[in-house]
């Protein structure tokens, strides 16, 4: 799996570069007020509880976190009032002690209605020591008993069903219907005509059903609002993920944050569009399922609780692993402006983004139009995408079309790993190419580079090895220990002031070590476009040919369909100025195959 960040800089800056949210209560009292006659809303919805008959000074004492509340069950009361709401679902909590035990019947804590035509309220049952209980005109549950030490109370409600708990534990449910409020009240009935003496602590209200496990959390962290919705974390593969193995089990938990055991319904699918369910009220956490390489899926884990709700999870993405997966595949055609920037497209599966500063030079590339850069800082083309590590024991391929200007400098970099780094692809001083990587290791191409001519250059990092490629031919392919550099006296570490002068074009980066035939059929797309054949071979009309443009004051007239030996001889002579030790170098096919202007 891919997850470290790179940059491509000179030509490329390139960076291979279940959250749910807490629901918000409707109403919350934390009654910590030092003073004053009203109960701040925490909430943030400004539903404050106005104090009757007592004032946070004088009634204020300890709370289960903070301060408390204190009730003289005589006529202290404190409440909100609204307009007479119907609430498809809700569920109010509150912490309660009670400061005498065998209170009368119906001296209530808490209350939702200013008459008993609606609403309910949590009382005493008059029975001794007494028992919590809820009350309605549609009938009532126990609670749990009145103490002397705090307990927790909550409710919850749809339009058929009450529930009730007492501590965080479930105590019972009713088909009862009573979810029309009109305040919220505390200490006092519905009636207004029995006080509770005693305190209360970190009321809230919810316009929503919770769970049981939501209940319990509130129970178990006093003071806290709801735990966040139902969530699954440590996800695999992760959102955005590239190269993710087709033999691995998709995978995630819940880091032991729900009371209940959840279950799962999984979508997948090749398209947002197009996710189908493929698996329902899954229990697992690990997922065996056919992937095939090298595609990009869509998925989706939605969370069932104990109610048999349904927490819709988050669209995630990841593309499965492929040697020959693209990355990146700038084919580099055609630029749109977007402020002050310069974007082009990315043909990968990734569509990442690649933009250059100011308005790019086009000219006829290998494929379509290719990119010229000059010596100039803002000339920098830059990509960012996920990508893996280039490092020791990693897998990747890049390959591109390249032409360079005569012009330039000893160890000038192409194409750079980092925007400080010295890995990357150099032009080195003798027009060949090298690809330095790790600070003191390079891969040394054979071939010397003619300037304005294309090259297909290719790195493949495969086991142990880096091997470079140009125009489809291996020139240097030793095992890493042994490119230990000992050819100069120094590696270049990158400078803004070595830019690169030349033309690329078709660039891609690829997930994994692509073998010769992947990059020999590159190099036919390059000779399809000079109109040569797939069998083309060396004849003495080519090197003619090329004699004719190579060697100054030979004229292209001089040459003859029959060909001219003599120009052959010169040609030798010319290659062995250049010291090409390996004169099958000047007669490869794709050296000639690249030269569009000549070979028609």
């Amino acid at each position: 799996m891919f997850t470290k960040l790179f940059s491509f800089i000179s030509i490329f800056a390139v960076s291979f570069t279940a959250v749910s949210q807490a629901s918000t209560p409707w109403l919350h009292w934390k009654l910590d007020e030092p003073s004053g006659r009203a109960a701040s809303d925490s909430s943030g919805h400004r539903r404050e509880a106005s104090l009757f008959g007592q004032t946070f000074e004088d009634n204020s004492s300890e709370g289960v976190i903070g301060s408390s509340l204190s009730f003289d069950g005589s006529s202290e009361s404190a409440s909100y009032h609204f307009s007479s709401t119907e609430f498809e679902e809700y569920t109010i909590c509150f912490w309660v002690k009670a400061a005498s035990l065998s209170q009368k019947q119906y001296c209530a804590p808490l209350n939702t209605y200013g008459s008993s035509t609606n609403g309910f309220q949590i009382d005493v049952d008059g029975s001794s020591p007494g028992n919590y209980r809820y009350i309605s005109g549609s009938g009532d549950i126990i609670m749990g008993s009145a103490q002397k030490q705090w307990v927790h109370l909550a409710v919850s409600g749809t339009e058929s069903e009450t529930k009730v708990y007492y501590n965080g534990s479930f105590e019972g449910s009713k088909t009862l219907s009573d979810n029309i409020f009109n305040q919220i009240a505390l200490g006092v009935n519905r009636n207004g005509s029995r006080f509770f003496n005693g305190y209360i602590d970190d009321v809230q209200m919810y316009d929503r059903k919770l769970s049981n496990s939501e209940i319990h959390y509130i129970y178990a962290n006093p003071g806290e609002v709801v735990s966040p919705e139902p969530a699954v974390y440590n996800i695999t593969p992760g959102d955005g993920e590239a190269g993710f193995p087709c033999d691995a089990n998709l995978s995630w938990d819940t880091a032991g944050c729900y009371l209940f055991e959840p279950k799962f319904d999984i979508y997948l699918g090749q398209s947002a569009e197009s996710l189908e369910k493929i698996r329902s009220s899954y229990e697992s956490m690990s997922l065996d399922y056919p992937l095939s390489a090298g595609n990009r899926y869509y998925w989706r884990i939605d969370i069932i609780d104990d109610n048999d709700s349904v927490h819709q999870g988050s669209l995630m993405s990841f593309v499965t692993f492929s040697k020959d997966l693209e990355l990146l595949s700038l084919g580099l055609n055609s630029f749109s402006q977007s402020a002050d920037l310069y974007q082009t497209s990315d043909s990968s599966v990734f569509d990442n983004e690649a933009y250059i500063s100011q308005a790019p030079q086009l000219e006829d590339g290998v494929s379509g139009k290719a990119v010229r850069f000059t010596k100039d800082s803002r000339n920098k083309l830059s990509c960012t995408l996920a990508q893996k590590s280039f490092a020791e024991g990693e897998e990747w391929s890049m390959n591109l079309f390249l032409k360079i200007d005569a012009e330039n400098d000893a160890f000038t970099r192409v194409i750079g790993l980092g925007p400080q780094t010295r890995q990357g692809l150099y032009i080195l001083d003798d027009f060949r190419v090298g690809f330095i990587y790790d600070m003191d290791y390079i891969a040394k191409g054979s071939s010397r580079l003619v300037p304005e001519r294309w090259y297909m250059v290719s790195v493949v990092k495969s086991g142990d090895k880096i091997k470079l490629y140009v125009n489809g031919r291996l020139e240097s392919g030793g095992a890493y220990e042994n490119l230990k550099n000992e050819d100069y006296g120094f590696l270049p570490y990158y400078s803004e002031f070595t830019q690169f002068q030349g033309a690329v074009d078709e660039f891609k980066i690829f997930a994994g070590a692509i073998n010769e035939s992947d990059i020999k059929q590159e190099v036919q797309l390059l000779a399809g476009n000079t109109e040569l054949s797939s069998n083309f071979s060396p004849h003495r009309n080519i090197l003619s040919v090329f004699a004719s443009e190579w060697l100054s004051g030979v004229s292209a007239a001089q040459v003859s369909s029959s060909g001219n030996l003599s120009l052959y001889s010169d040609f030798c002579s010319y290659a062995s100025d250049y010291n090409w030790d390996n004169k099958v170098d000047i007669l490869d096919y794709s050296v000639y195959a690249f030269n569009r202007s000549i070979l028609k």
